[in-house]
C-alpha cells in the first residue's frame, strides 16, 4: 500500500475514534516525524510512559485525552507532509524532463532551539544548494535564538542571508518592543530583510488553537506603517515578509492591496504564494510590482487546517498527481519569473528532516520550465532581492 494511502487509512480508523477505543500501542513505535511531532506537546519522560504501557491505556484520563489529541493532530501532520504525488493508473503519467540542475537559493528557511542548527545548516550544503535566508524563530521572548543564529551567520558568512527574527506574540498589530528590536537589528546585524510577521494565520491541526481560529494583524494598523516608515528612513531597501492566507480573500485582500499601494518603494514578500489560486496571485502580482512571492508549500494544495471550510478556500497547488507542472500555474511563472523566488520554509524539526526531499521536489518541477526561467526563480531573484549591489 503507498504510504500516503497508509497514512489515511490509519488516520480514518483512529482521527474520530473516543479515547477510551484509542489504540494505546502506537506509541510503542513512532516514526520519527510523529515523535518529533509528539515533542512539541508531550514532555519525554511522558513519551516514555506511553512507550511502557504498550497496548494499555494510561489510567490518567486527562493524560489520556492529552496525550490521544497530540498523536491525532500529528498523524494528520503526517499527512499533510507525506510525499507530494499519489501515483496515479499505471502507464498514464508518462516521463518528466529532467531536473533543474542549476544554483538554488533558499529564500526562506527560520529555525529555533529544538533543532541542531549545525547539523541543520549542513544538510542544506549537503542538499546542493548555495545559498540560504535564514531567521531566529522567537517564540517565547524577542531575541530569542537571535544570537544562536548570529553565530551560524559568522561560521558560514557566504552562505547564509539573515533576515531579522520572527516573534510569535504579536497580536493585533505590531507593538512598539518589536518594532524597536526589528529595526536596530536591521542597522546594528545588517539583517537583508525582516522575518516572516504572521499577519494572517489560520490555527492548523498540528498547532495552536485559538478563540477566533486564526492568528490576526491588521495590515493597516500603525505599527506597520511606523516600522516600514522607520525603514525607508533608513536609506536602505529592506524587504518585509508579510504572511497571510487567503481564506478570508474578500477581508484581506483589500488590506494587504492597501498597503503595498500606500509604500511603492518598499518590497514586500509573501510567502508561500498566500496559498493562493493562480488568478488570485495572477492580480495580486499584476497590480503590485512591489510584491515578491516565494513558492514555499505551493506544489501540493495546503492541507492541516483545523477548520475544512478554510482548507476549501485555498487554491490548488503547482503539480498534479504525476508530478507535472499545472498550465495554469506554469503560466503564472513564466509571466513573473522576476518576481518568484524559490523556497523551502524549512522551520520545525519534520521539515528540516525531510530537507534533501523538499529540494529534490523543488528540482523536479523547476526542471519542467525554460533553463532561463528556471534560473532567475531558483537563484538570480533572491540574489537581487536580498543582496542588491549599489
Amino acid at each position: 500500500m503507498p504510504r500516503l494511502l497508509a497514512l489515511f487509512v490509519l488516520f480514518s480508523l483512529s482521527a474520530g475514534s473516543p479515547a477510551h477505543a484509542f489504540d494505546w500501542g502506537v506509541f510503542a513505535d513512532l516514526s520519527p516525524f510523529i515523535r518529533d511531532c509528539l515533542a512539541q506537546t508531550l514532555s519525554e519522560r511522558e513519551l516514555k510512559a506511553l512507550a511502557k504501557l504498550g497496548a494499555d491505556r494510561p489510567k490518567d484520563k486527562a493524560f489520556r485525552k492529552k496525550s490521544a489529541k497530540a498523536y491525532k493532530k500529528c498523524l494528520k501532520a503526517a499527512v499533510d507532509e507525506a510525499p507530494k504525488t499519489l501515483p496515479m493508473a499505471a502507464g498514464n503519467c508518462g516521463s518528466l524532463p529532467p531536473p533543474y540542475d542549476g544554483p538554488l537559493f533558499d529564500a526562506m528557511t527560520q529555525i529555533d532551539d529544538r533543532m541542531d542548527m549545525t547539523s541543520a545548516i549542513k544538510d542544506v550544503e549537503a542538499a546542493g544548494v548555495d545559498r540560504m535566508a535564514l531567521f531566529a524563530r522567537s517564540r517565547k521572548s524577542l531575541g530569542e535564538n537571535e544570537d544562536a543564529v548570529l553565530a551560524l551567520r559568522e561560521r558560514w558568512p557566504d552562505f547564509i542571508v539573515l533576515g531579522a527574527p520572527k516573534y510569535f506574540l504579536l497580536r493585533g498589530d505590531l507593538d512598539d518592543a518589536f518594532i524597536e528590536a526589528t529595526v536596530a537589528g536591521v542597522r546594528e546585524n545588517n539583517y537583508a530583510f525582516v522575518g516572516e510577521a504572521l499577519y494572517t494565520h489560520g490555527d492548523k491541526v498540528h498547532g495552536e488553537s485559538t478563540a477566533s481560529g486564526e492568528r490576526y494583524i491588521d495590515p493597516r494598523g500603525p505599527g506597520t506603517a511606523e516600522l516600514l516608515r522607520t525603514l525607508a528612513a533608513r536609506g536602505r531597501s529592506v524587504p518585509v515578509m508579510t504572511h497571510w492566507e487567503v481564506y478570508a480573500w474578500d477581508r484581506d485582500w483589500p488590506r494587504f492591496s492597501t498597503l503595498y499601494a500606500k509604500f511603492p518603494e518598499q518590497v514586500f514578500v509573501v510567502p508561500h504564494m498566500a496559498f493562493g489560486s493562480a488568478g488570485q496571485m495572477r492580480m495580486l502580482l499584476g497590480k503590485h510590482p512591489n510584491v515578491i512571492e516565494t513558492t514555499l508549500k505551493k506544489d501540493k494544495k495546503k492541507g492541516g487546517y483545523s477548520d475544512a471550510s478554510k482548507a476549501a478556500l485555498l487554491g490548488d497547488g503547482f503539480i498534479d498527481g504525476c508530478g507535472r507542472l499545472r498550465p495554469k500555474w506554469r503560466d503564472v511563472l513564466v509571466t513573473y519569473k522576476d518576481r518568484i523566488m524559490f523556497a523551502t520554509d524549512a522551520h520545525k524539526n519534520h521539515r528540516w528532516k525531510i530537507y534533501a526531499n523538499l529540494i529534490s521536489t523543488g528540482r523536479a518541477w523547476l526542471g519542467q520550465l525554460p533553463a532561463s526561467v528556471a534560473k532567475v526563480i531558483a537563484f538570480d531573484n533572491a540574489e537581487r532581492i536580498y543582496l542588491p549591489r549599489n
